[in-house]
């Protein structure tokens, strides 16, 4: 019991479960990657969300549950009956001893070396996934053609370089997913445009063909942007990738690797980039052809219908905002005059029915204070035959143009205010300051005489 590793009793452990051998190196793998590989750490297993990502079926949960329980009651240690030092032979065999050379896709290290590569997470032992069999792929290549000149940087190297590999080759993948679902993946419950139909013209088309042509090319130039972002990053960072000395040359060690790489990725991007701008220059002649042969102008440019589209929507909201001044104004001026009850809408007569305003009954200065303008000449006229007589409506229009041309009257302190401001609007403040100016102008003695 003594001479076998904490590791090794968590495998021991792990092979008394009885689970599907088809699935134990899957599921063995996964406790390793989530940090579980000593009996010890299953003290922080937790029920509800660990077992969840394992793939076992119903009883085997069942009889993960239960080895768990014979641990904590064993206080966490490997009970002395299930210690078989048979199980541990095929483990010592593949391991080897601490000196023994291993070979990983034809990397040759120590085993105390691949141990600390694992610890630093470097090597992912068992890989599930495309991203862990990515890294496992990459370390491969990295190590046979740096480690010997980097040593200790290496591990800094190599994790920067997992990434920045990663997520371009992750990059890449989405813009060609991208691009196979505009141009080649049907229409309907796929989502997909189906664009490669529209590089020739077709021979009947309507205004929903033309509407695919335009969200394809729009969904294109998209992905050609990406690409061309993608270049951009790989440019921007070649001279540090290339570790290049001062005077421009690229060092030996990394043009055997990084030089290599970075021109596969460079013409990985151009590959791409140009089959989008094939599909992209198809598409276009495609949309021009249909434009020239609509007769009708059905067939807009996107931008073109959404001006049309906003050019209607704001004549309606400007129509439904004057409809709602004139009812506001109807309410305020009916009130003023006198009307004892007002119903809502001012369009209909008065809930009263008989209630009429004559000319002795308006009072115009009640109106003192209402902007004299055409929305008023249009309330009068609402409010004629519903509130108003014909003598009502005549003493109203009678005031409207009598008082519409008559000028306000210019008071002396008006002319030398003390916030320089002459409280009067347009033409009024105009006057003022012109005759302010000329008494500037002209001199005394006039002015006294």
């Amino acid at each position: 019991m003594a001479d076998a590793t904490e590791e090794q009793q968590f495998i021991i452990w792990f092979q008394t479960l009885d689970i599907d051998v088809d699935s134990k190196a899957d599921i063995l793998a996964i406790l390793k990657a989530e940090g579980f590989y000593k009996i010890q750490h299953l003290k922080d297993f937790h029920i509800d969300e660990d077992l969840c990502s394992l793939p076992l079926k119903k009883a085997e949960k069942r009889r993960f549950l239960s080895g768990l329980k014979e641990l904590e009651i064993n206080e966490w240690r490997l009970p002395p009956n299930l210690y078989d030092k048979s199980i541990l032979a095929p483990e010592k065999d593949v391991r080897g001893s601490q000196e023994t050379e291993v070979d990983l896709g034809g990397v040759k290290m120590t085993m105390q070396l691949r141990k600390k590569f694992e610890q630093e997470n470097l090597i992912i032992p068992n890989p599930v996934t495309d991203k862990h069999k990515f890294f496992n792929s990459l370390f491969c290549k990295l190590f046979n053609a740096c480690y010997v000149h980097l040593q200790s940087r290496f591990v800094k190297y190599f994790k920067s370089e997992r990434k920045s590999r990663w997520e371009f080759r992750s990059a890449m993948e989405r813009i060609q997913h991208a691009y196979e679902g505009i141009v080649n993946t049907p229409t309907g419950g796929t989502g997909g445009c189906d664009a490669k139909r529209y590089f020739s013209l077709p021979p009947k088309f309507d205004k929903h063909d033309a509407s695919v042509v335009q969200k394809s090319l729009s969904e294109l130039l998209k992905q050609r942007d990406l690409v061309l972002e993608q270049k951009e990053i790989l440019k921007k960072d070649r001279k540090e990738r290339l570790f290049m000395l001062e005077d421009g040359i690229i060092k030996k060690w990394a043009s055997v690797e990084q030089e290599p790489y970075n021109c596969d990725a460079m013409l990985q991007c151009d590959r791409l980039r140009g089959t989008i701008e094939t599909a992209t220059s198809k598409l276009s002649t495609t949309l021009s052809l249909m434009k020239d042969k609509d007769s009708g102008g059905d067939i807009l440019d996107g931008e073109e219908q959404r001006k049309k589209r906003r050019k209607k929507e704001n004549k309606h909201h400007a129509q439904a905002r004057k409809r709602q001044r004139l009812e506001r104004l109807c309410l305020d001026v009916a009130k003023r005059l006198g009307a004892p009850i007002v119903c809502d809408n001012l369009y209909s007569p008065s809930i009263t029915g008989a209630f009429q305003l004559g000319a002795n009954d308006i009072n115009c200065d009640n109106l003192e204070g209402i902007t004299k303008n055409a929305l008023l000449i249009e309330v009068f006229d609402k409010l004629k035959g519903d509130l108003l007589e014909e003598s009502g409506w005549e003493t109203l229009m009678q005031w409207y143009h009598n008082d519409s041309n008559k000028p306000a009257p210019i008071l002396r302190t008006k002319l030398t205010p003390e916030d320089n401001s002459l409280k009067q609007h347009g033409k009024t403040e105009l006057a003022i300051r012109q005759r302010v100016l000329l008494l500037e102008i002209i001199p005394s003695d006039i002015k006294s005489s």
